[in-house]
C-alpha cells in the first residue's frame, strides 16, 4: 500500500506473468502476487511472511530498461527472498531490535531518575559499570538489524 503496487492478473501483462511463472517452476515455489509500481526508477521488492503469501513487486522503470534475460534474473532473485522467508526474518530482527532499545532506554530512564535517592558516593563504579550496557544495547540492536537486512 505505501509503494502504491498495483496488484495485476496475468491478461494485464502476459510477458511479465510467464517470466515469473518460469522462475517460479525452477524454484517449486507457489505463484506470488504479481504487482507493478509506477515509478522510473528500476527496482523490485518481494514481501510476504511465507512463500504461499508472497507478492513481488516490479516497477515500470524496471519493467522498460531490461531485456527478458534479465527480468528473469531480477525475479529469480525476489523468489530467493521469497524462498529464505527474508521479509518473515527481517520483522522479527526490526522487532527483537525494538525490544532491545526499549529495555535499554527503560533501564537507562531507572538509572537516571531512580539513582538519586542515596547520594553516596561510595556505589559509583556498580553504576558506570551499569551504563556501559545501556550504551552498547541500542548499538547491538542496530547491527542486528543490518546483518539480517
Amino acid at each position: 500500500k505505501m509503494t502504491r503496487a498495483k496488484v495485476i492478473r496475468y491478461e494485464d501483462n502476459p510477458s511479465l506473468f510467464n517470466v515469473v511463472n518460469e522462475v517460479v517452476i525452477a524454484s517449486g515455489l507457489p505463484m506470488p502476487k504479481v504487482a507493478i509500481v509506477n515509478d522510473p526508477a528500476p527496482n523490485a521488492f518481494a514481501t510476504g511472511r511465507n512463500p504461499e503469501n508472497a507478492l513481488i513487486a516490479f516497477t515500470t522503470g524496471l519493467l522498460e530498461s531490461m531485456d527478458r534475460d534479465e527480468l528473469q534474473g531480477v525475479t529469480a532473485h525476489e523468489m530467493a527472498h521469497v524462498a529464505n522467508r527474508d521479509t518473515l526474518v527481517s520483522a522479527v530482527a526490526a522487532t527483537t531490535a525494538g525490544i532491545i532499545a526499549l529495555i535499554s532506554d527503560i533501564l537507562m530512564r531507572m538509572l537516571w531518575f531512580g539513582g538519586g535517592r542515596n547520594r553516596s558516593h561510595q556505589n559509583q563504579m556498580p553504576i558506570f559499570l551499569a551504563i556501559i550496557p545501556l550504551i552498547l544495547a541500542p548499538i547491538a540492536a542496530t547491527l542486528l538489524r543490518s546483518a539480517i537486512s
